[in-house]
């Protein structure tokens, strides 16, 4: 996925209408290889693998790493495929309008786990994790969450104690995306008596061999949504990682999530636009065919009012999610990519509502779309930040 650079005025049309965007070829490129992959691929990956989570997951990445998806956030020198952030999350929107599973588990992997060794990573890290990550030969999982512990990330309590030239780790994991799957783990866990806790020093970040001595993962969960994705438990039982496999600082580990929390909270907004686009193309085709009382559905103002809505709120969270990458480097990034994700995520619920109600019954039906889309736009509501999270933290920005 590469491109010359040059800019070209173009329509990104989603349901025969969209926003005038202006996007380099390079970009341009990888929106029409990412859904055309989708399109013609992902149906026939689903089929193949049932309801299995982990099969589906492993072939995702297998078929999905020769296009260079699985190095979307990496720089062309470790084998990465793409410069800029816009163009990782066009692909991310792609993905998502057919399978949103798919477009977690590319983008847990991308942002979360590529972005962090890119910009915490020593020269020695990047040089033996990044280009196995970009070619999918490895694949990679952040785990932060715990059984007693979501949004407040400093009160992890899985613990790296120093033993011998390195650390002994010893905890558990929950709801990590890829475990089961990936390889490479980046493991959050608290070294409080290296640091002064009171100043968010607690804990540090571990580059973990998910094949080490002591690893062990649990079946994967049942999700509400975004089924087909690899999403479980994780165990370290005195698991041994050297000093050199601490990323960034000791200390620092919480500092380094909160960073890559800015850019996966703008993954997700753009899974769930995706997810909305699904919503509104499938309500605008049932209105479009669906006929009582002797018209269309469409020709109904009630209906058609519902469509309306859907089209303004998703071209209204399309130009925040695209304003906040373009925010990448500024200071206010993290306020940006927090009213993106809020505002996308509200969207794709409000617009996966709204095609549950159009299709009527059959809206509520398993077979049909509008029920699978539904419940995977929850999820966007709960993954990188609740929504009251995010509601508290932009509150909190604007008392500054």
């Amino acid at each position: 996925m590469s491109g010359s650079g040059a800019s070209a005025d173009v329509y990104v049309k989603y349901g025969g209408h969209g926003l005038r965007l202006n996007l380099d070829d390079e970009q341009i490129m990888i929106k029409d290889a990412v859904r055309d992959f989708a399109v013609n691929e992902l149906p026939l990956l689903l089929e193949g693998c049932g309801e299995d989570p982990l099969a589906f997951s492993r072939t995702l990445v297998k078929t999905s790493a020769p296009l260079g998806m699985m190095g979307l956030r990496i720089a062309p020198e470790y084998g990465g495929t793409c410069k800029d952030i816009l163009g990782y999350l066009i692909a991310l929107e792609e993905l998502a309008r057919v399978c949103p599973s798919a477009a977690l588990l590319v983008g847990a992997h991308n942002s979360l786990v590529c972005s962090a060794i890119s910009a915490f990573g020593n020269e020695r890290q990047k040089e033996r994790h990044l280009p196995s990550l970009a070619s999918g030969k490895n694949m990679g999982a952040l785990a932060v969450s715990e059984p007693d512990v979501g949004s407040d990330i400093e009160g992890v309590s899985t613990t790296a104690v120093r033993e011998g030239g390195g650390f002994v780790l010893n905890g558990s994991k929950r709801l990590i995306t890829g475990a089961g799957l990936a390889g490479l783990l980046l493991v959050l866990a608290r070294t409080s008596h290296e640091n002064d806790t009171s100043s968010g020093n607690a804990h540090s970040l571990f580059i973990v061999d998910a094949c080490a001595e002591g690893v062990s993962s649990g079946l994967p969960e049942k999700l509400l949504g975004m089924r087909y994705a690899a999403v479980g438990e994780l165990f370290f039982d005195g698991v041994q990682a050297p000093s050199e496999d601490v990323l960034g600082p000791v200390g620092g580990g919480v500092n380094a999530v909160r960073s890559v929390f800015n850019e996966w909270r703008l993954a997700v907004a753009s899974i769930a636009l995706g997810i909305g686009e699904a919503a509104l193309e499938t309500a605008l085709e049932y209105a479009s065919s669906r006929e009582q009382f002797g018209r269309p559905l469409l020709e109904f103002q009630g209906v058609s009012f519902k469509l309306a809505d859907m089209r303004i709120a998703l071209d209204s969270a399309r130009l925040m999610i695209y304003n906040a990458a373009l925010a990448e480097d500024d200071s206010e990034y993290g306020l940006a990519a927090a009213i993106a994700k809020l505002s996308a995520s509200g969207t794709a619920v409000m617009c996966a509502s709204h095609a549950v109600q159009i299709w009527g019954g059959c809206g509520c039906c398993e077979d049909f779309p509008p029920a699978g889309l539904y419940r995977d736009a929850k999820v966007t509501e709960i993954i990188g930040g609740t929504s009251e999270v995010l509601r508290s933290f932009i509150a909190g920005c604007m008392k500054k």
